[in-house]
């Protein structure tokens, strides 16, 4: 009987290992099955974040290209500004010149003390002409 026991259990021991075994299949079954819905989800995110980054990529360069024309339509403006601003100074000077020379001749016409000058002032009068003279 010592027999029959062992083979039964033997039997037992067997089946409990076929099942162990036929489980374990069953379980890396399941988790290449899981591999792949991964990797398949994996993909699938990954293009859809490259799609967004290139998306975004592309809007960013955009407002960037039109912060530039911005930046270079303003410097523009500021250099037109700085053009006008020359150009009074120039005008400036050129009139100051002018004054100089005017002032120059008349002190040598009249004969101006040292340090009185001509100065021609526009304002209005009582007579209601707009210009008079003043030494």
């Amino acid at each position: 009987m010592d027999v029959d026991l062992a083979g039964v259990l033997l039997a037992i021991v067997g089946a409990g290992c076929l099942a162990v075994k036929h489980l374990d299949d069953k379980l890396d079954q399941k988790f290449e099955s899981n591999d792949k819905r991964f990797d398949s989800m994996q993909a699938s995110n990954d293009k859809k974040f490259d799609s967004m980054q290139a998306s975004n990529d592309k809007k960013f360069d955009s407002m960037q290209a039109s912060n530039d024309k911005k930046f270079d339509n303003i410097d523009k403006k500021f250099d037109n500004i700085d053009k006008k601003f020359d150009n009074i100074q120039a005008a400036v000077n050129n009139l100051s010149a002018r004054f100089e020379n005017l002032s120059a001749r008349l002190e040598r016409q009249y004969g101006f003390e040292e340090g009185v000058r001509f100065v021609r002032v526009i304002a209005p009068s009582s007579s209601g002409t707009e210009e008079g003279g003043a030494r």
